[in-house]
């Protein structure tokens, strides 16, 4: 098994760029959008010179295909890069907004102004664009930014770290490498904004310490994202999307679905064909998902997390579908389906976070809003159907931080949509805009041109004409 982690960063380092970036923070607020955008197209001509190395990084952390590392992590990034180049002049402009008629002679806007000392905390899953995206969007906001990502991936990291060195000085961006002690340090210190993405859990911890300094939060958390599948659907086309987005990564992602109910009459052909398409795409052996397009699971105590909730649906009853194999020497667990999970086990509590897929059935869409919504709002809620009436029901009664009909996770790829969970998926808003206003704040400014200014009619003191003014414009609104 692998053991290797990033080393911690010595909490003297630390310090020492802290105050680096303090220091340079007023002179960071006040960079314009010209010098942003050098950076930022410079920093895309770096990442396309890096791409090999981080197919070999990805693929020595845990095993992951190079194609996947291009279409998961590369293009994701390099696609929400070139729209923050496209945009960020529209974005750091006065984004002017109507004047109510009695505020008449003034214009009003809204300016966007940096928040200030960004921390970033990224997760290993997707090392590369979860680690540099919301550095992007920070740095093309007016930040400076402090970065710690996890130490689980340490060859994905050392060359992010390379690149971060190559477009940015540490007074503008810098990489914390290390653990949980690091983790706890960086947040002993007052951040002005802090970008977080991993568990609900460590969001929490999070959340606590932000609340010691009044710091502002992004969680980009998680949770257990229901796939519902009913008897008017394209079964081929769900299953093929399904398998895709249950088993890449190894299902280790957040909008990877958890479980999927399927109308009780198309059971049998969901299996049937969901197990087609999981070895039509990964392969049907130990040999194919070593050598093939199958990531492992990225060291072993999450493959034993995993597989301790596996163990506990099998011993109390659960039935293996298909799958089950376990491998701990080459941190491999194979793509699984199981059906028949019962109250009290571990699989309908916890977030799978790997290449589990919980199989449920039902007769009633009333069974299945009812259920899903008894649990934790998940980010995502996936829906394959035909029927218009089972669309709108499902996008209406059932919360979720973001929705796809008939297709799946691609939403994520959209710059255009925000990204985010509520309550325990999440907190906040990212991608495009929605990652710039983050790291932004949106401060309200009214200019007044004009000397005159309706509301001084209705100001102290009180006269008898004033006070008919006021019934008059309170009769008006």
């Amino acid at each position: 098994m692998k053991t290797e982690v990033s080393p911690d960063s010595p909490f003297s380092e630390i310090d020492r760029v802290y105050r680096l970036q303090k220091d340079y923070l007023p002179l960071a607020r006040n960079t314009g959008v010209k010098e942003r955008l050098v950076k930022l197209k410079r920093l895309k001509k770096v990442i396309l010179l890096h791409r090999n190395e981080f197919q070999q990084a990805m693929y020595a952390d845990y095993n992951k295909p190079a194609a996947e590392v291009d279409i998961a992590e590369i293009f994701v990034l390099l696609n929400e890069l070139g729209h923050v180049i496209r945009r960020l002049k529209i974005w750091t402009a006065k984004h002017h907004v109507p004047t109510p008629w009695y505020l008449t002679g003034a214009n009003s806007y809204i300016h966007y102004e940096p928040k200030g000392h960004a921390l970033v905390f990224s997760p290993w899953n997707f090392p590369i664009h979860l680690t540099l995206m919301p550095l992007i969007y920070s740095y093309a906001a007016g930040n400076v930014t402090v970065i710690k990502p996890s130490e689980f991936t340490p060859y994905s990291v050392e060359v992010v770290k390379k690149i971060i060195r190559m477009v940015f000085d540490e007074k503008e961006a810098w990489v914390a490498e290390g653990g949980v002690a690091v983790g706890q340090y960086l947040l002993s210190l007052r951040f002005n904004h802090i970008f977080f993405t991993g568990s609900p859990s460590v969001g929490k911890i999070v959340m606590k310490a932000a609340a010691e300094h009044l710091s502002s939060v992004t969680l980009e958390l998680g949770g257990k994202s229901p796939l519902i599948i009913d008897e008017t659907a394209d079964l081929k086309l769900a299953c093929s999307f399904a398998a895709t987005t249950k088993f890449i990564n190894s299902g280790q992602y957040c909008i990877s679905p958890d479980y999927v109910f399927v109308h009780e009459s198309a059971k049998d052909e969901f299996v049937r064909e969901f197990i087609r398409q999981a070895e039509l795409k990964f392969g049907k052996n130990e040999e194919d998902w070593l050598t093939r397009d199958y990531c492992l699971m990225v060291n072993g105590r999450h493959l034993n997390r995993v597989k301790a909730i596996l163990d506990d649906a099998i011993a109390l009853g659960a039935r293996l579908e298909y799958g089950g194999h376990v491998n701990p020497e080459k941190e491999l667990i194979s793509p699984t389906v199981l059906s028949g999970a019962r109250e009290g086990m571990k699989i309908l509590e916890e977030e799978i976070f790997g290449p589990i897929l919980l199989l449920r059935t039902y007769r009633d869409l009333g069974e299945v809003i009812q259920t899903v919504n008894r649990g934790e709002t998940p980010l995502s809620l996936y829906l394959f159907s035909r029927r218009l009436a089972t669309k709108k029901r499902i996008r209406k009664e059932i919360q979720a931080g973001t929705m796809c009909i008939n297709t799946m996770a691609v939403h994520y790829y959209n710059y255009h949509l925000p990204f985010g969970g509520h309550n325990a998926s999440g907190i906040g808003q990212s991608h495009g805009f929605w990652s710039f206003c983050e790291f932004s704040n949106a401060k309200a400014v009214m200019n007044q041109w004009s000397p005159f200014n309706g509301i001084k009619l209705v100001l102290p003191p009180f006269t008898r004409l004033k006070k008919i003014l006021i019934n008059w414009l309170i009769r008006l609104t």
